[in-house]
């Protein structure tokens, strides 16, 4: 029971809760709870996030900071992330590669390969090489005409891969 505490209590720790342990849910704020979700995936040790909208509720500037976040977890983690988001900036940001897909029926539109360093801070969203792959897949969406005709349906799923993580691993070994 103790080393679930403390396994409980360094996810707690990860996602920036760990001062509000023993506060009850009612006690957290929309963006506290989100990481306390966060937090129970990470107690159960998997390699692999699934997240579908994780920040969909939070504010547009907590939420920007959520991803860099999330981002600097996966890293620090050796996790490897299928988010799903309805956010260009989101999808690049948290990605090596971005796989826009639509639907009815559901198929892959496209592909982006983001070229950004691993080590990502927030400077790296106001980068050129950041703004160029927001570019792309929105040009994917125009393409296909998710954009032009309001297709609501259309989502973007970014997928790290798990090779991409492990050599994120590898090089802050060598560094």
């Amino acid at each position: 029971a103790a080393d679930c505490r403390e396994h409980a209590r360094a996810a707690l720790k990860d996602v920036g809760l760990l001062q509000w342990a023993e506060k009850y849910p009612r006690e957290l704020s929309g963006g506290m709870k989100q990481r306390v979700a966060l937090a129970r995936a990470l107690v159960t040790d998997s390699r692999v996030l699934l997240l579908d909208e994780p920040f969909a509720a939070i504010d547009a500037l907590r939420r920007e900071r959520f991803n860099y976040e999330l981002w600097r977890l996966a890293c620090k983690r050796n996790l490897t992330m299928l988010v799903v988001t309805h956010s260009i900036n989101e999808a690049v940001s948290m990605s090596h590669r971005v796989v826009v897909m639509a639907e009815d029926p559901g198929r892959i539109v496209g592909e982006v390969t983001v070229d950004l360093p691993e080590q990502r801070d927030l400077a790296t969203w106001s980068s050129q090489n950041f703004h160029d792959a927001c570019t792309q897949v929105r040009q994917i969406l125009e393409e296909t005409g998710a954009l032009m005709h309001g297709d609501t349906d259309t989502s973007m799923r970014c997928a790290e891969t798990e090779t991409g993580v492990h050599a994120h691993a590898h090089a802050h070994a060598r560094n």
